[in-house]
């Protein structure tokens, strides 16, 4: 015999296995009580339920007052699964399970996915975004990336630039090196210490106009000032965006 639970539409458990049925729930009571009529006949019982309506209880067959389904009976042996809570059940012989084309399966874990369409907007990530700008007033000569949609790679020159302010800056520091140079075989401390502030405030200066440390590295090697400085890109990644206009 395999057990369907009576509040089930379409499938039915026992014992580790699943049943799926292809009629439905009110063809499927019919087939049991045509199919289970001559079986019940030997067994005693209890009382009168609806397949769908557990908590109608009566004590003759007939209609289930809310839905008017055919009342089906539950026997003895099922009593005490009843009276302990569980689940009102239905019985299928062979015979009945045959004719309602009942399959079986092995219950599992089974994964499930649904494809939803929808609309939206989409943004550009603001973590993945660097703006390219120039940290001193100047003139670009040159637009190495000269229209949106450019790709990049990090450390790439993007943009030629003419400062005024950004060429005092480098003679400040060429001038405080030659100072130093001609004091650090001075013998007194204070002269050379004075002489080292004035080279550190000149690197301090040169990075907050936007100098790398390389360029820095080429000026101090080279001892000579560059009428132009190079912006190069901060990260890797495509132009989105362009307002820079070069000569």
């Amino acid at each position: 015999m395999l057990v369907i639970l009576g509040f089930l539409i379409g499938f039915s458990i026992h014992h580790g296995v699943v049943a799926k049925r292809t009629l439905s729930l009110h063809e499927v009571l019919n087939l049991v009580s045509f199919a289970n009529a001559e079986e019940a006949k030997e067994k005693k019982i209890l009382y009168w339920t609806c397949g769908m309506h557990p908590s109608v209880k009566m004590d003759k067959p007939g209609k289930c007052p809310i839905c008017a389904m055919d009342l089906v009976p539950v026997y003895e042996k099922g009593a005490g699964a009843a009276d302990a809570g569980a689940l009102s059940t239905i019985e299928l012989s062979e015979r009945a399970r045959k004719l309602a084309s009942v399959k079986t399966d092995v219950i599992g874990y089974r994964s499930l996915a649904k494809d939803i369409y929808t609309v939206g907007l989409i943004d550009y990530d603001e973590r993945l975004m660097a703006l390219v700008s120039a940290w001193i007033p100047g003139r670009i000569d040159r637009l190495f990336v000269d229209f949106t949609g450019t790709e990049v790679i990090k450390g790439e020159s993007m943009v030629w630039l003419y400062s005024p302010e950004l060429v005092s800056a480098q003679q400040e520091y060429l001038l405080a090196l030659e100072t130093l140079e001609k004091v650090k075989e001075s013998t007194f401390a204070d002269v050379k210490n004075g002489a080292t502030s004035l080279v550190d405030a000149s690197i301090r200066k040169l990075r907050w106009l936007g100098i790398t440390e390389m360029q820095i590295e080429e000026l101090r090697k080279n001892k000579k000032t560059k009428q132009h400085t190079i912006i190069y890109a901060p990260i890797s990644g495509i132009v989105i965006e362009k307002k820079g206009v070069g000569r």
